[in-house]
């Protein structure tokens, strides 16, 4: 899905596909804190702000790496897609 946004090229393309990615990131990110809650209950905060932390840290990198790198613009999405992935591959 996410190499589809470097070659969307009409608007009702792109409203499908951010609406599938919406559906798919709120039900994943909803499991996830949910598991976090349940494994850790004492600590429960210190256990998400971590959990967050971790997670969040590569789209840091990616957003930062584009910047750097950044040859045009089908040039970042695919460069972001990989680092996705390879994040979503890690969990």
């Amino acid at each position: 899905m996410c190499l589809g946004f470097v070659w969307a090229t009409k608007p009702w393309q792109l409203l499908v596909l951010f609406t599938l990615h919406s559906i798919f990131y709120a039900a994943n990110e909803a499991q996830s804190k949910a598991f976090i809650a349940y494994l850790e209950s004492e600590r429960r905060a210190f256990a998400m702000g971590l959990y967050n932390a971790l997670t969040d840290l590569p789209y840091l990198l990616a957003s930062l790496m584009v910047e750097a790198l950044w040859l045009g613009l089908h040039f970042g999405f695919v460069f972001g897609c990989i680092t996705d992935q390879s994040d979503t591959l890690s969990r």
